[in-house]
């Protein structure tokens, strides 16, 4: 069973209005690399993201607006190969984000190993238990949680990474979507996974909870990647990166 859960700012930021298309491509390939197959899943449910604020005196502005958008379905991959990676792709992100190049160039892969159950038996990838916060209060120390579960009980583990790029204002639904290697965003000036967010003290994940802590030095909108990676008996078995 596969979820692909996106995201799309519904605010005067996304100047191009772009809403969430009716299916969703949803690549397979081999442990080799080659291509196996894909398929398109209905956009099952779409509604708003809640704006939690960190401060309760405050109140979030107006001009922000995040909806999700759920498709799922479900594929019959033969065991015994090795296993297989499922990609995504979509362009473009929203042109309000100050921390990558030209961002309304840059796209996103969402992608999943899927471990062969010959080998590791059957297995489901980490969810996140809940939504990152929206919105920060600049100034303001925030810390939150970016715990996810597992329902196999397999040792997770975090960390801060680049999102990943996919398709391009050029070609925004790659079909089907490519498979790996996948290239990480291009940053902006003086951005970097160190430096994803203007922040003193900076954006920093523990590798044991999830939680992250910082403190936003600087108003805008940026792009921010974190991981978390499942393993078994020492070996990892697959990661889902968060692209928020």
């Amino acid at each position: 069973e596969v979820t692909l859960k996106m995201y799309r700012d519904c605010g005067p930021g996304n100047t191009n209005q772009t809403g969430f298309d009716a299916s969703a491509e949803i690549a397979a390939y081999n442990a080799d690399g080659s291509y196996f197959g894909s398929w398109f899943f209905s956009l099952s449910t779409s509604e708003p993201v809640p704006i939690v604020w960190n401060n309760p005196c405050l109140t979030p502005p107006s001009t922000i607006c995040v909806e999700e958008g759920v498709f799922a379905g479900t594929v019959t991959l033969p065991a015994g190969t090795g296993g297989y990676t499922l990609s995504y792709q979509r362009c473009c992100r929203s042109p309000v984000v100050i921390n990558l190049f030209d961002p309304a160039s840059q796209g996103l892969t969402c992608a999943v190993t899927v471990p062969d159950t010959d080998v590791s038996g059957p297995n489901s990838s980490p969810n996140f238990n809940s939504y990152p916060p929206i919105a920060l209060c600049a100034s303001q120390s925030m810390a939150f949680t970016h715990a996810a579960t597992d329902a196999d009980g397999d040792l997770l583990v975090y960390d801060l990474c680049a999102p990943l790029n996919g398709g391009s204002q050029f070609d925004p639904q790659p079909s089907p979507p490519a498979g790996p290697p996948f290239l990480p965003v291009s940053w902006g000036s003086g951005y970097s996974v160190a430096n994803m967010i203007d922040a003193t003290p900076p954006l920093t994940i523990d590798a044991n909870s999830g939680e992250v802590t910082l403190t936003p030095t600087l108003l805008g909108s940026f792009a921010v990647g974190v991981r978390v990676k499942e393993f078994r008996d020492g070996i990892q078995l697959s990661e889902v990166i968060r692209d928020f």
